[in-house]
């Protein structure tokens, strides 16, 4: 594999980790060290860093909570991702039910 392959690998799952931690409520770190106790490495050294805290060991945020069940409800009622758009609500929040931020 060239070098700026392997960046970009790293980069994708840097994204990948981001956007799972705005769609989960949990992320078992549990799960994930077990899988490197038994060999396996991770693609990115520092994966921990881009998962927040609230999803694995402190309360989740209410906020987070809510952006969870909206979309599923938005699924649902196959609604995803276009049907944020027709929310009577700010821009600011369509954003981040879009996972945007």
């Amino acid at each position: 594999m060239v070098d700026h392959e392997l960046v970009d690998i790293q980069e994708d799952a840097k994204t990948c980790l981001v956007l799972c931690s705005r769609v989960l409520s949990v992320i078992s770190i549990r799960e994930i060290e077990t899988q490197l106790s038994l060999g396996r490495r991770p693609i990115i050294s520092n994966w921990l860093d881009y998962i927040p805290p609230t999803r694995y060991k402190d309360p989740c945020e209410l906020l987070h909570l809510c952006r969870i069940t909206i979309r599923a409800q938005l699924l649902t009622n196959n609604m995803l991702p276009n049907g944020i758009f027709s929310l009577l609500i700010p821009v600011r929040l369509q954003n981040y039910l879009n996972l945007e931020s």
